[in-house]
């Protein structure tokens, strides 16, 4: 049953101006109704399988979305008019009728748990449109249509059948909620136009951030599901959506990625041994984002303490663009790629001996010179890293100028500054240099000078001298 508020009387007041000293007043007695704000249809228990509970809305909305003409009622169709709220959910709904379209200000349309496979492109008639949830149905596609819905905020398609969903994001700056979650998809529409997403889900993974992107929580379900339950890992279908294009650089994506990386070793080595997952990440420290580009030093930071990781990053040539973060303004940035040249640098000798060429060199030795004094550190920390390698120390201590530099750096006032400065001077093994840097005394042979050994030469004696201790 469906039943309109009772219409109530209500007092109109008119005022009109009669001439320059008096006002005219006209009061009269009106029936009016409250206008409709929100509809919500259910389907009662027992009304059998034949009823798709949409005969009578369709009924309604035809007869009544008519003016009745009457002066002295205010025509029912204006009631259905007002509607910004309609959930026709579990209705058992098979197709959504088109004159639902029709609802001008319609602002939130749920439709979840109906039997619905497609969508009218009509739906792009609802201009006002902000949230749209068809949540467990058995849609296989979307109307490009929905396009037009630009004041979109929340999308939520989540469980249905959707592979290759054509979903054209470009006009919905608006939108900040996407639910895929339970799709078998097999590629993700481009999403890097939709600036203001903080909530996404697809394949098993539910991502929630705050405004800030500062903040990201990230949940991975294992269901039943045939569309999961043949994955090698649990986030195989996750990566192969977000890692076969560019999705990853979205911020929220680039954020989620380093949360589920930092989270479990398994899922470092899954993503370590990705061709796809690596070329990505690598491709992320270009990107025009800063956020982006700290997301992506962070995770190739985290990969690259793995030394068969640290040498596939090598191979897919990770110091181009390395090289060219080196030179950017922004110390953010600089902070960011500079621990990415830590962590390898400190990994294996081959690998730092890749690493060292003419252009980061004189990189790094700008950089320790940068007024930034974490970039200072940080650039200091990478030539001494690279000077673990023996090849690279013999390069290193041919640079007259990088010695003075170290040696003026040791007496800087910022103490992290110059503890690095003495560090990569002690490992370069100029024990002379750093006994007039600190101003003391003279140092034997041994000392610091070990520290100029290779890093597994370095281990063993360390754990030779604690043994020596105890």
């Amino acid at each position: 049953m469906v039943a309109l508020p009772v219409p109530q009387d209500t007092v109109s007041v008119e005022l009109r101006e009669a001439d320059k000293n008096s006002v005219g007043v006209e009061m009269k007695v009106e029936k009016r109704r409250e206008p409709l704000r929100a509809v919500t249809m259910v389907k009662a228990a027992g009304s059998g399988q034949q009823s798709d509970g949409v005969g009578v809305l369709v009924r309604l909305l035809r007869s009544n979305l008519v003016p009745s003409g009457d002066s002295g009622l205010v025509a029912c169709g204006d009631h259905w008019r007002s509607i910004t709220l309609l959930s026709l959910c579990g209705c058992g709904l098979t197709t959504l009728p088109v004159e639902l379209t029709q609802l001008p200000v319609l602002e939130k349309l749920y439709l979840d748990h109906n039997k619905l496979s497609v969508l009218p492109p009509e739906l792009g008639e609802l201009k006002t449109l902000k949230v749209l949830r068809v949540d467990n149905n058995m849609l296989v596609s979307v109307p490009a249509e929905l396009r037009q819905c630009v004041r979109l905020v929340e999308l939520s398609l989540e469980h249905n059948k959707l592979v290759r969903p054509l979903l054209d994001f470009r006009a919905m700056a608006e939108l900040e909620i996407l639910r895929l979650f339970g799709n078998p998809l097999e590629f993700l529409p481009e999403i890097l136009p939709l600036h203001k997403l903080r909530h996404l889900s697809l394949a098993n993974i539910r991502i929630v951030a705050d405004e800030n992107i500062r903040s990201v929580n990230v949940q991975i379900e294992m269901e039943n599901s045939s569309y999961f339950g043949a994955s090698r890992h649990k986030l195989s279908a996750f990566f192969s959506l977000i890692f076969r294009f560019s999705s990853c650089h979205h911020p929220l994506l680039a954020s989620a990625l380093v949360k589920i990386i930092m989270q479990d070793e398994g899922n470092r080595a899954v993503v370590g041994k990705d061709e796809n997952a690596v070329r990505q990440l690598i491709s992320m420290i270009s990107s025009d984002n800063r956020h982006v580009v700290e997301q992506a030093c962070s995770a190739l930071s985290t990969l690259g303490g793995d030394v068969s990781v640290a040498m596939h990053l090598l191979k897919c040539d990770i110091m181009q663009p390395i090289e060219t973060v080196l030179k950017s303004p922004d110390p953010v940035e600089l902070v960011s790629v500079l621990q990415v040249v830590v962590t390898l640098a400190i990994g294996s000798d081959t690998v730092a001996q890749k690493m060292l060429t003419k252009d980061v060199l004189r990189s790094l030795k700008i950089l320790c010179a940068h007024i930034n004094p974490e970039v200072q550190r940080l650039a200091l920390l990478a030539v001494g890293n690279l000077a673990f390698c023996l090849e690279n120390r013999r390069i290193l201590v041919t640079s007259e100028s990088l010695k003075e530099l170290l040696m003026r750096l040791t007496v800087t006032p910022e103490p992290r500054v110059n503890k690095a400065a003495a560090r990569t001077l002690a490992i370069l093994g100029e024990n002379e240099y750093l006994r007039r840097a600190i101003r003391g005394r003279q140092i034997p042979k041994q000392g610091l000078r070990i520290l100029s050994m290779d890093g597994a030469w370095l281990v063993v004696c360390c754990i030779n001298i604690l043994f020596k201790n105890t």
